[in-house]
């Protein structure tokens, strides 16, 4: 599973989430470095990175260019599937 998570990556020119949670109170809300979460790519088992990663890079091909769409059209779905990959990142 790692390894397909990797080949997604490279293929996208993507880049895992490996950036430092932060180690204090957030907006309310609570650290996880006392669970050994340190890195947000933590929070997500292989499965789940590889479903998100596969969908950033499905988003990142759908081009204006490529799907023969004017620049406002193609910023608002650029803003939908960035919607969509959030919510997906909350549910799975």
């Amino acid at each position: 599973m790692e390894q397909r998570v990797v080949n997604v990556c490279n293929r996208a020119g993507l880049t895992r989430p490996d950036e430092p949670t932060p180690d204090h109170m957030v907006g309310g809300g609570g650290n996880c470095h006392h669970y050994g979460v340190s890195r947000w790519e933590s929070y997500f088992p292989p499965r789940q990175m590889l479903y998100l990663m596969s969908l950033i890079a499905a988003a990142r091909e759908l081009s204006p260019k490529r799907l023969g769409l004017g620049e406002d059209y193609a910023i608002a779905m650029a803003t939908l599937l960035g919607v969509f990959i959030d919510r997906q990142a909350d549910y799975i």
